[in-house]
């Protein structure tokens, strides 16, 4: 780990358990022209001197070393980019880093403040409509630190989240509605003020839940909003950047379902006619905040069964209903081990599944299907009649373009007249 030296903005190393206290920074990047890099400190000083980035480098420093900091570590800088193990490291680090640094400073360089006032009043809209909030990488920036200072564009302070390590300031007692400043961010992020108090709340949180936080921000590289959300789930995975969004969020979720049994990961929303189980962006998680999971461990419930992705499909043991007229269409509905608070009521989150009728049954026994009406998630109470539990199968979208492809295969060797073979 890269640490800048806070008063001579030198660049030291550190490994294993000889990682000093450092200040770390969170904050929106510039153009590439404007950041600071690390071969900029390294070996161009003068060159980085005369970039806007500079300043905010020096600034965060001078406020790190007034608050008693040697160190601090600032992401444009403090990564070697050039290395390709040094960035992945770096990725599937940097939850630990911003959880473990003393104080995070986050930098709103679009909302200004008087530094004739010690403590401004900031205007709320300019603070809540600040770009960092709509950033991917700020979310798991603004969980992890135990203590964050917000500054201004002139850097004078606008709240404080948590308690200074260093500070001698007396903690509020816990009563949630002492501190206006976390539910101002809760207000703005979705975030439950438990989690912002405690970063350990996060693991008490479901996945869907979780996932709804980042439905709407944004990363300049589309793998990152898959990377960015690493920490928050306690994964790490390889970094491959060129994969695409879609295939990175595909690796977190298989990276999730491997270490968790909430199958709240499954309790999307998206306008899509059909799809597999797994999700195509945070996005389909945008109305999933109220979801909570259910104890895999209910004794009311005790049939419990891992469930893991397969060559053909999802592997899952759900229960299965066939609603009025449902059967005839090929539809079913499927009860996820879910639920959401509804009128002071607990209502099970079901969804809709389609038979795919040419593959099933498997030798296996096991039917095969596909996700349908997917913009759609429906509620049912949890006492009510679920239906017999199943081994099923769910075609992930890959799968169901292979299997596509091996029956337009075969319907043209049909209109050949050739005979199609059976394998066995």
């Amino acid at each position: 780990m890269w640490l800048l030296d806070t008063s001579t903005l030198e660049l030291n190393e550190f490994t294993g358990g000889n990682i000093p206290g450092y200040a770390i920074l969170s904050h929106t990047w510039g153009s590439a022209e404007e950041e600071i890099s690390f071969r900029d400190l390294r070996k161009d000083r003068g060159v980085a001197q005369g970039r806007a980035g500079y300043n905010k480098v020096k600034n965060c420093c001078l406020r790190a070393a007034q608050d008693g900091h040697r160190y601090a570590w600032i992401d444009t800088c403090c990564i070697d980019k050039r290395s390709s193990a040094e960035l992945s490291e770096a990725i599937n680090s940097m939850f630990k880093w911003y959880q473990n640094a003393q104080v995070c400073y986050v930098y709103l360089v679009d909302v200004l403040s008087s530094d004739s006032d010690p403590s401004p009043e900031v205007n709320d809209d300019a603070f809540s409509k600040s770009r960092w909030f709509t950033r991917g990488w700020t979310l798991q920036e603004l969980i992890a630190p135990r203590c964050i200072q917000f500054f201004g564009q002139d850097w004078t302070l606008i709240g404080t989240k948590g308690l200074h390590t260093d500070s001698t300031q007396n903690a509020p007692e816990n009563n949630p509605s002492s501190d206006p400043f976390l539910l101002k961010l809760t207000k703005i992020t979705g975030v439950r003020e438990e989690v912002l108090r405690d970063p350990l709340a996060v693991r008490r949180t479901s996945v869907a839940q979780r996932m709804s936080w980042a439905a709407r921000r944004q990363t300049t590289r589309e793998e990152d909003i898959a990377y960015a959300l690493m920490g928050l789930f306690g994964i790490n995975m390889p970094i491959l950047y060129g994969e695409g969004q879609q295939k990175a969020f595909k690796r977190l979720q298989f990276e999730i379902i491997k270490s968790s049994p909430d199958q709240s990961i499954f309790a999307w929303r998206a306008n899509r006619e059909s799809s597999g189980l797994l999700a195509e962006s945070p996005l389909d998680f945008a109305d999933s905040g109220a979801i909570h999971p259910r104890n895999p461990l209910s004794t009311k419930d005790p049939t419990v069964l891992p469930y893991s992705m397969t060559n053909i499909g999802l592997s899952i043991n759900l229960p299965i209903r066939h609603g009025l007229g449902m059967l005839e269409a090929g539809f079913v509905l499927a009860a996820l081990r879910c639920w959401v608070p509804v009128d002071g009521t607990l209502r099970r989150i079901q969804i809709y599944l389609e038979h795919i009728q040419r593959l099933s049954p498997a030798r296996s026994g096991r039917l095969v299907y596909r996700r349908v009406r997917c913009n759609t998630l429906e509620l049912a109470s949890l006492s009510d009649e679920k239906g017999p539990r199943q081994d099923i199968y769910v075609l992930e979208e890959e799968q169901s373009d292979h299997i596509n492809l091996i029956d337009n295969f075969s319907a043209s060797n049909a209109d050949d007249g050739k005979e199609g073979e059976e394998f066995s």
